[in-house]
C-alpha cells in the first residue's frame, strides 16, 4: 500500500474533485436518466452469491490484494447513540448488515432492478449568480456559494428532491470534503447531513451512506432508519480493510433488498502512480 503520508498531496484533490463533479453532476443522471420514477421495478433475475468468484481469482493472481469473506466485517470504529469506541487493531463487525462477497456477473445482472427515488427536477430550481432558492411553505432556504479562498471555499448543487420525505436535496463541496443534506419542503430547516449520497432502500425503511476516506483508509458507512418520515440515525461504521468505488454506477439498491456496489481491498485502491485502481471486486448489503 502507498504510504500515507502521500495521500494528500497525491490522492486527496484528485479523489475529492472525483467525488463531487461525478457523484453530485453525474450520479443522479446516471442513474435517473431525468425520469420521475417512484415504483420498483421487479426483475426475475435469479443468481447466487459466490465467496470465491472468477474476478476475486483474477485480482488474487496479480500482485493486487483481494478481498477475502472474513476481511469483510473488520471495523476501526462504531458510532451508536452519539457514543463512539475505536478499535486499533480492528474488531469484528456484528449485526445490524450481512455482507457478502459476490461476482461480477451478479452484480450486472441486478442493474436491471435497481431503485431510487430521487425525482431530479434540477431544471426546475437552477443557480443564479452563485445561489441557489428553495422554495418551502414557511420560507426560502438559500444556499450561496463562496469562492473568495480555497480553504473556506464552499459551492453548492441542487440534487433534487424525494417526494415520499419531502425533502430537497442539496450537495455540498467544500476545500477537503462534501456533504449532502435533506432540506424539509416545509418548515425549510436542514433536518439530515450526510457524509455520503443517501441511497434509499427499495422498501423506504432505510438509507446508507457509504464513503471511501482516503484519509483513514476505510469504508465510512452511516445506516439510517425511516420510520413515519422521520429518519434516524442507527450506527456509523469504519470498514478497515475495503472502500468502495468512486463511479456513482458503481452502487445500487435492488427490489430484492440488497445494496450492491464495487469495491477494493484498500491495499488496491490505488495504483502505484496514485491513479484510482480501475480492477475491483463486488459485494453487496442486507439490513438485518
Amino acid at each position: 500500500m502507498l504510504s500515507p503520508k502521500l495521500l494528500p498531496t497525491i490522492f486527496m484533490k484528485t479523489l475529492l474533485q472525483i467525488a463531487f463533479s461525478t457523484l453530485i453532476l453525474t450520479t443522479f443522471s446516471c442513474n435517473n436518466s431525468g425520469q420521475r420514477r417512484e415504483k420498483p421495478v421487479r426483475s426475475l433475475v435469479i443468481a447466487s452469491p459466490t465467496t470465491e468468484d472468477e474476478n476475486t481469482r483474477k485480482i488474487a493472481s496479480t500482485s493486487e490484494k483481494a478481498l477475502t469473506p472474513s476481511e469483510l466485517y473488520i471495523i476501526s470504529s462504531l458510532t451508536i447513540n452519539q457514543k463512539t469506541e475505536n478499535f486499533k487493531t480492528g474488531k469484528e463487525f456484528k449485526g445490524f448488515l450481512k455482507i457478502e462477497l459476490i461476482d461480477k456477473q451478479l452484480f450486472d445482472s441486478m442493474r436491471s432492478s435497481s431503485i431510487n427515488f430521487l425525482i431530479a427536477d434540477t431544471a426546475e430550481v437552477k443557480k443564479k449568480e452563485g445561489i441557489i432558492e428553495l422554495k418551502c411553505q414557511a420560507k426560502v432556504k438559500k444556499y450561496i456559494d463562496k469562492q473568495d479562498s480555497e480553504e473556506s471555499m464552499q459551492a453548492f448543487k441542487y440534487v433534487g428532491q424525494f417526494h415520499f420525505l419531502n425533502k430537497y436535496l442539496i450537495g455540498s463541496s467544500y476545500y477537503e470534503g462534501l456533504d449532502y443534506k435533506f432540506i424539509d419542503k416545509i418548515s425549510g430547516e436542514e433536518t439530515q447531513t450526510f457524509g455520503e449520497y443517501p441511497t434509499i432502500s427499495a422498501d423506504k425503511k432505510h438509507i446508507i451512506c457509504i464513503y471511501a476516506n482516503a484519509y483513514e483508509t476505510t469504508a465510512d458507512l452511516e445506516l439510517y432508519t425511516i420510520g413515519d418520515k422521520q429518519i434516524n440515525h442507527t450506527m456509523s461504521a469504519r470498514f478497515k480493510n475495503w472502500m468502495p468505488k468512486v463511479e456513482p454506477s458503481e452502487m445500487f439498491w435492488s427490489t430484492d433488498g440488497y445494496l450492491y456496489l464495487a469495491v477494493n481491498h484498500v491495499n488496491s485502491f490505488w495504483k502505484a502512480d496514485g491513479s484510482l485502481n480501475d480492477r475491483c471486486q463486488y459485494i453487496r448489503i442486507k439490513v438485518l
